[in-house]
């Protein structure tokens, strides 16, 4: 199995001869990056949520317009899939074994970096 994603592996949870099952996390890359841009992410979805909220009280008093609601709507469904895509890049850097089976080589690279592709485990299928 290999990385699709390259980076800086955070954590490696395997060693030469363990038994590894189908899905099993193998190893994580560094998402340091990635997980303050979630908690930005989060925090704006949060705004927005809480200004579409705003608007809709306004609205029932007729002092909003509108245009001003979809805005609000528009920039919380923006807002809540970017916090989606970096979710998703969050579990592209959390590696999984294809199949349960037995880690063949040890992998020795904490702290290294690799590029796609090039962080390879070689697991014998149970």
């Amino acid at each position: 199995m290999s990385s699709s994603e390259q980076g800086v592996i955070a954590e490696m949870l395997v060693e030469e001869g363990a038994i590894v099952k189908k899905t099993q996390v193998v190893a994580r890359l560094d998402t340091a990056t990635l997980a303050a841009e979630l908690e930005i992410a989060t925090a704006e979805a949060k705004l927005q949520a809480t200004r579409l909220k705003r608007l809709e009280d306004l609205s029932s008093a007729n002092r909003s317009t509108p245009e001003e609601l979809d805005r609000a709507r528009t920039d919380l469904t923006i807002k809540d899939a970017q916090k989606r895509k970096i979710e998703a890049q969050i579990e592209e850097r959390t590696l999984r074994s294809p199949v349960d089976g037995i880690v063949k080589v040890e992998i020795e690279m904490k702290d290294e970096t690799y590029l796609a592709g090039t962080l390879t485990f070689k697991l014998k299928q149970a």
